[in-house]
């Protein structure tokens, strides 16, 4: 029984050795990375394929469709973002026609690579009346300050909508 107890004992402590080696990332480590990425800038928005860097050819912005009122189809598209310590500004044209919006909020995820801009109003052309979010995940950056990931874009109000897709965000060029 002895040694049974002393074996234990060993292994116990080499355990504790080993753990106690490897350093534990804090916690919203991933959400401080992507404030470094966003805040305090002025990003340019395109849209990109899956698993690319390069905005498509034809690429407007992030995109989102939706219908006006009853029956007026509508594209809206994400153009750039200004990113101010909790405030953002967005550049957002509905039908190619410049929507007037509202400052909003960021808010960044721990463990998560993902920002979430929200609480932004926008009125279109005199008559549309929405709430616009967007939440941008994070997978990849570039040491220009580009990166990338996963978007998701919601409009409610006048005019309901969304998009999805990937994106690529680039500092807007002075």
């Amino acid at each position: 029984m002895h040694k049974i107890t002393l074996h234990a004992t060993f292994v116990v402590t080499l355990l504790s050795a080993c753990a106690a080696s490897v350093p534990t990332p804090p916690a919203d480590r991933t959400a401080i990375e992507v404030r470094s990425l966003i805040e305090n800038r002025s990003l340019q928005l395109c849209e990109t394929e899956e698993n690319k860097r390069n905005c498509k050819a034809k690429s407007n912005g992030l995109t989102s469709r939706g219908l006006g009122g009853v029956f007026l189809p509508l594209v809206a598209n994400l153009k750039a973002m200004n990113i101010s310590g909790e405030k953002t500004r967005i550049d957002l044209d509905v039908n190619n026609i410049p929507a007037s919006c509202t400052n909003g909020t960021v808010t960044y995820k721990n463990n998560q690579n993902n920002a979430v801009v929200g609480g932004i109003y926008c009125n279109w052309v005199g008559i549309g009346n929405v709430l616009t979010s967007a939440q941008l995940n994070t997978d990849w950056s570039e040491p220009d300050g580009s990166f990338g990931g996963r978007y998701a874009i919601q409009f409610y109000g006048t005019g309901n909508g969304g998009g999805s897709g990937f994106f690529r965000a680039s500092p807007a060029k002075k």
